[in-house]
């Protein structure tokens, strides 16, 4: 499973302040590049799911965070 990637726009009051002030000729505003990568599941240190693929995915990234369901719906499904 290849992860997921999005590109989100980090306003900043202070950035466009000083874009006023400066009017450079072009402008670089900050960005947040996210990757969801598929979890680990039971039995992955046998190989079973990304196993070593999921390593290397979590190795290219700078930051790690944890998102948590904290809900039930049938809609969305749960693994084991």
């Amino acid at each position: 499973i290849d992860p997921n990637t999005a590109r989100c726009a980090v306003p900043d009051k202070r950035y466009d302040a000083l874009v006023n002030i400066w009017k450079p000729p072009s402008q670089y505003p900050a960005y947040l590049h996210l990757v969801d990568i598929a979890g680990l599941i039971k039995g992955a240190s046998e190989g079973a799911g990304l196993g070593n693929a999921f390593l290397s995915h979590i190795q290219s990234v700078d930051g790690i965070f944890h998102l948590v369901r904290a809900f039930d719906s049938k809609e969305v499904t749960h693994v084991e």
